[in-house]
């Protein structure tokens, strides 16, 4: 599935992906949008927000 998207975004066409295995959407994402019932709380550039552990924590209970 990676593969794919990155096929369709590198045609220039934009992507919404909703994914739980983040290595998955860290992998493939240029930006990342957080959701909580149904209102997106925090936007930020992927690579922000990998490097910002506390958000991560916060926003998805992950390290």
């Amino acid at each position: 599935m990676a593969d794919a998207v990155r096929e369709v975004s590198a045609r220039g066409m934009s992507v919404v992906l909703v994914e739980q295995n983040l290595g998955l959407a860290f992998s493939v994402a240029r930006d990342v949008a957080v959701m909580q019932k149904g209102r997106i709380v925090h936007e930020a550039p992927c690579a922000e927000f990998r490097s910002n552990p506390a958000d991560r924590r916060r926003l998805l209970g992950v390290d």
